[in-house]
């Protein structure tokens, strides 16, 4: 007979003798990278410390009081720094965190969410990307784009904002494949002087796109252009307006399927919807 081999259990988590704080909305597999570069430690060593196999979305797995033996830290104040530990999960962007920032940090850098209309640091001019950060402090363009941006969100609300301009990223989605002309080559030229070829994960090609984006929300947003959407007449004159204004495409017209042309139906749907649900009018009948 052979003897089955028993299960080794994970070792004891113990506190780590470097004690790194957690900064406001940080990613938990940001503060677990520098929480072990701090302890000269792999991060791969705390996951199998924890007993999380390390692939996937580990912090799915990850408990706060699992992270509290190990940081030093409270678990309270981790939630309070880290919203991945509780049930409120942010629907914003991780991007690169300012390095001007975090210098006071010497942990090394980290990643950080941050809201929609906030893609760049405003003290330090620094557009904030996934894979790094660029100085925008020469482009004008960019600061001007944020400053609209918010002013949409504080007119039309977050909610419907922020749906617009999703939208307006599916529909410029794939123009990185593409050519650059028009505005945003000239915005990679001061971002990226002398540079023919840029790579899809430079943070300089997503800020030359950010004042385009921002056009196309604030035009999907105007009460004027979505009534012009909902009736066929008035798409005769939606879509080359918005090629003209957004694409730079005059007399544009979209294809089939497209970003642009599935929202226009639904506009005419909901459109279409509320006439048949509206009751008729009341009629006077006046004596004669």
């Amino acid at each position: 007979m052979t003897r089955r081999a028993k299960k080794l259990a994970p070792p004891a988590i113990r506190q780590l003798p470097v004690a790194i704080p957690p900064v406001l909305r940080e990613t938990v597999a940001s503060y677990t990278r520098r929480l072990a570069a701090a302890n000269h430690v792999q991060t791969i060593d705390l996951y199998e410390a924890w007993g999380i196999r390390p692939f996937g979305y580990v912090e799915r797995h990850l408990t706060s009081d699992q992270l509290a033996k190990a940081s030093g830290y409270p678990a309270w104040k981790l939630e309070a720094a880290l919203p991945e530990l509780t049930k409120r999960r942010p629907r914003d962007w991780v991007s690169y965190d300012c390095p001007r920032c975090s210098q006071r940090l010497s942990s090394g850098p980290m990643h950080r969410f941050y809201p929609s209309d906030r893609p760049f640091c405003v003290p330090h001019r620094m557009w904030l990307g996934y894979a790094g950060a660029v100085d925008v402090s020469l482009v004008a363009a960019i600061r001007s784009a944020s400053r609209r941006h918010r002013r949409l969100i504080a007119g039309f609300g977050a909610k419907d904002t922020d749906a617009a301009f999703s939208l307006a990223r599916s529909i410029h989605y794939g123009e990185e494949d593409n050519f650059v002309y028009g505005e945003r080559a000239e915005i990679l030229d001061l971002l990226r002087p002398g540079k023919d070829r840029i790579p899809l994960h430079d943070p300089a090609l997503a800020a030359a796109s950010y004042p385009r984006l921002v056009r196309t929300c604030g035009f999907l947003l105007s009460p004027y252009w979505r009534r012009m959407a909902q009736t066929e007449k008035g798409q005769q004159r939606f879509f080359p307006e918005f090629g003209k204004h957004c694409l730079g495409i005059p007399d544009y017209q979209p294809e089939d399927p497209s970003a642009i042309g599935d929202w226009v139906a639904r506009e005419a749907a909901k459109f279409r919807t509320r006439q048949v649900a509206q009751p008729p009018a009341a009629t006077e009948s006046r004596l004669t």
